[in-house]
């Protein structure tokens, strides 16, 4: 038996490379995804490793772990605490402070981060799993339309249906070990792609680089989850087999054996077109969920990105230069020395004032004027949300002491290039005239804020004046932002891949029973096939797409009331033009395969077609 099933996988290689090309990319994805996490959380600990338990006091025999008076001691995680207890009760200890986050993620701290990070890849890996079970399962269930007449051969010399199952679930075994070993290979290799592109968008935000790890435990999960979804999918499939009788052997397969009695017409494509769907919606059902599963994915993760970036673009105060300097000395050589666009140059002092019942911390300078910037731009808590404020102080002219002195201000709702990261809550900006500043001023920094196109990195490395690059903050919140693109959109591509060794299947499957059909009509004189085609892609895309637009909107929503959790001014995200696109990609790419079949069909003679 094992060697019919062997040979009759062997003739159908297209059908085989298919099957295991859909688990080799569900195990990418999912060893990708448990390798990352493996990585990030081996990360965490290099981070914070290098003790596990600081001993004040007085060991003897330890020296070699001193430091700064203490004992910095790093026992195995799992017997820290055992081997603590023994060692004070040897030793005098006056106080024992353990690395709590070390040991929270090994799962022995205060908190056991081990097991919120195991149940968060378990749930994305579940979300995955529901993603991937329906493409390979229908990719199994193809597979054995594809060798219905070997079944009922095998059926035919008397295998039973339970031992059909059974063979089927061995050859599934087998090559989902096949598929998983070499997915695993090709997610390594993966992974370490993405590792290298995330150690380049946040070399500045992450201490030293992240490796990749191999977390036994983590890979363990994927692989139960692999398993557990090629072996589900393999049994529902294999079910299918039970209702396959000897006597379908001698059936016409398909649509050629009803009666064509068509009248030619304009509107016969599309009657053809919804007629082929009915007649297939059992085969088209797991492409069309295929299409619904992507588009929702893609959406969602959009609208993920949408609010991520509202997030940064409105509750974080970006500044409006590239680099402000601040120094005892005069900076006015600085503007020789590199390509500046726009600058203000300034000297400034930081003093305190006390008006209408509140203290204020004031920024001083002498751009002139003898006003206060009438305004407020921060971003402050209110209960467990932040709010964005951006109103006037004061609602008319104002007297400030300063020094000893008393002036008064005008107010101005004008804000100076470079001062709107200065204006937060609990703080005043001064600009005097330049007497009255040396008056107030009695120790003062020269101040340079500016736009540049050179390289100003290099230039700020070896000086010695205090100095804020917000470029590079900038820089840095986009890689971080483009670090989570990568990810979302790298695990969406891989899930897309599946899709589409899925849509190959079905769609071949389809064209080869209506071969026959399609012969006929072309006997009677019908050209418009790809037409046909073209309505049948439309109506398998356009259901996806009706069938994902509830749940988008209810996903949307959701992700608003999270956002509305944090920000105050929340508005709600809906990426119209995304789910607009993910229908044409969905629709084109199923066009296009049709397209390549229907021009080999074409490419054969009508005389073979029909045999």
């Amino acid at each position: 038996m094992l060697k019919i099933l062997i040979r009759s996988r062997l003739r159908d290689k297209k059908e085989l490379v298919i099957s295991l090309l859909s688990i080799i990319l569900a195990s990418v994805l999912m060893f990708t995804v448990s390798l990352v996490f493996s990585s990030v959380y081996g990360y965490a600990i290099d981070v914070y490793d290098g003790y596990t338990v600081i001993v004040e006091g007085k060991l003897e025999g330890y020296d070699e772990y001193l430091k700064n008076g203490d004992y910095y001691l790093n026992f195995k995680p799992s017997e820290v605490y055992d081997k603590t207890e023994e060692l004070c009760q040897v030793h005098e200890c006056d106080k024992v402070t353990y690395n709590t986050k070390l040991l929270s993620l090994y799962g022995i701290g205060e908190s056991n981060y081990l097991r919120v990070i195991k149940n968060i890849l378990i749930f994305v890996l579940l979300i995955i799993s529901i993603s991937v079970f329906f493409i390979i399962y229908n990719s199994f269930r193809v597979s054995f339309l594809h060798r219905k007449r070997d079944i009922i051969t095998m059926r035919a010399i008397g295998i039973d249906s339970r031992n059909l199952i059974l063979i089927s679930l061995i050859e599934r075994i087998i090559l989902s070990l096949f598929g998983i070993l070499i997915g695993f290979v090709l997610a390594v290799l993966f992974t370490n792609l993405i590792i290298l592109v995330l150690n380049d968008l946040l070399r500045e935000i992450i201490q030293g680089k992240i490796r990749i790890r191999f977390n036994l435990s983590f890979i363990v999960i994927s692989i139960l989850f692999i398993l557990g979804v090629s072996l589900i999918s393999a049994f529902l499939a294999a079910l299918g087999l039970r209702k396959y009788q000897i006597m379908d052997g001698f059936r016409e397969e398909g649509p050629a054996q009803e009666k064509i009695n068509y009248k030619i017409d304009k509107n016969i494509p599309i009657y053809f077109a919804l007629t082929n769907f009915e007649r297939d919606r059992k085969r088209y059902r797991p492409l069309t969920v295929s299409i619904f599963i992507l588009t929702f994915l893609i959406c969602v993760f959009s609208s993920f990105l949408s609010y991520v970036k509202y997030g940064t673009s409105n509750y974080v105060i970006s500044p409006d230069y590239d680099v402000s300097i601040s120094s005892y000395e005069d900076l006015s050589y600085i503007k020789k020395d590199i390509n500046v666009k726009k600058m203000v140059s300034f000297r400034s002092c930081s003093l305190e004032s006390y008006l209408d019942g509140s203290y204020y911390s004031v920024l001083v300078t002498d751009l002139g004027g003898d006003e206060v910037i009438n305004r407020v731009i921060d971003i402050k808590e209110v209960g467990e949300k932040f709010e964005r404020v951006d109103n006037s102080l004061f609602e008319g002219p104002i007297t400030l002491g300063l020094n000893g002195n008393y002036y008064d201000l005008v107010l101005s709702d004008k804000i100076p290039f470079g001062f709107n990261d200065k204006l937060k809550a609990g703080n005043l900006v001064v600009n005097l005239d330049e007497k009255n500043f040396d008056a107030v001023c009695e120790v003062d920094s020269y101040n340079l804020i500016l736009n540049t196109e050179s390289n100003i990195d290099d230039y700020l490395k070896d000086k010695t004046f205090s100095y804020f690059n917000a470029k590079k903050a900038r820089e840095i919140t986009n890689n971080l932002i483009l670090g989570i693109n990568f990810v979302l959109y790298g695990m969406t591509l891989l899930l897309w891949m599946v899709f589409l060794s899925s849509v190959i299947s079905i769609l071949s499957l389809s064209m080869d029973f209506r071969v026959k059909y399609f012969s006929l009509l072309k006997s009677l004189g019908f050209t418009s096939f790809f037409k046909v085609l073209g309505y049948e892609a439309l109506n398998i895309a356009l259901r996806g797409f009706i069938y994902s637009v509830p749940f988008i909107f209810l996903a949307d929503r959701f992700l608003y009331e999270c956002a509305a959790l944090v920000f105050d001014d929340t508005r709600l995200i809906l990426n119209v033009h995304v789910l607009v696109l993910s229908f044409i990609f969905n629709f084109l790419v199923i066009l296009f395969i049709f397209g390549v079949m229907h021009k080999k069909f074409f490419k054969r003679s009508l005389a073979s077609n029909l045999r």
